[in-house]
């Protein structure tokens, strides 16, 4: 049942699965069936190593969905491909960890250099990042289930990284604590990182 690619199918198991089904003008829409085709084409075509099961991205995509705002309008608003990934890497699918691993946590040295920049230090936020992003908590699924796709995976992954980076400086020692508390204040007053 996997290997369906049918739009009407694909129409049918978000519908199933999205929380406001008294939206009329979206059960009636061919559109509807169009925006799945092109998150699931968006997904396939920017991660060809790992296949992902169509219904179980489009019940992951109806889970995200949600509010007064137009379905269509939210659909073409979330990020396709970074979905397809998160949901894979939710589903424990090893390539997809794998390409997770490569595309995405390569970036974290870098990104926590202003707060220590050993080898080491870098080893401990990426494996903090692994736990708490693919360790299935109570809803069976780690908190990379939580990512909504409306920004960019990297920018969201950035954030987590930064806060993990900030919480193991502040756990390591009090020389840590005033540096990562300034890169904090930043990020919260100016909205980006320093």
């Amino acid at each position: 049942m996997c290997d369906m690619d049918d739009p009407l199918e694909l129409k049918a198991s978000f519908l199933t699965h999205y929380s406001n089904h008294h939206d009329e003008s979206t059960t009636a829409s061919d559109s509807l069936e169009a925006a799945l085709q092109q998150l699931l084409s968006a997904g396939r075509n920017t991660w060809p190593g790992f296949s992902l099961c169509p219904l179980v991205f489009v019940k992951y995509l109806a889970s995200r969905v949600s509010g007064p705002t137009s379905v269509l309008k939210t659909l073409s608003e979330l990020h396709g491909s970074d979905l397809y990934l998160a949901c894979a890497c939710a589903h424990r699918l090893p390539q997809a960890l794998s390409a997770f691993d490569k595309n995405y946590l390569s970036f974290v040295k870098v990104w926590i250099a202003r707060i220590d920049t050993s080898p080491a230090f870098a080893d401990d936020v990426c494996q903090s990042l692994r736990e708490k992003l693919f360790i299935p908590q109570r809803s069976g699924f780690g908190k990379i289930s939580e990512y909504s796709g409306r920004g960019q995976l990297l920018s969201w992954l950035r954030v987590a990284a930064m806060r993990t980076a900030i919480d193991i400086s502040r756990m390591n020692g009090p020389q840590r604590r005033v540096k990562g508390d300034k890169i904090v204040d930043h990020i919260v007053i100016s909205g980006s990182l320093p």
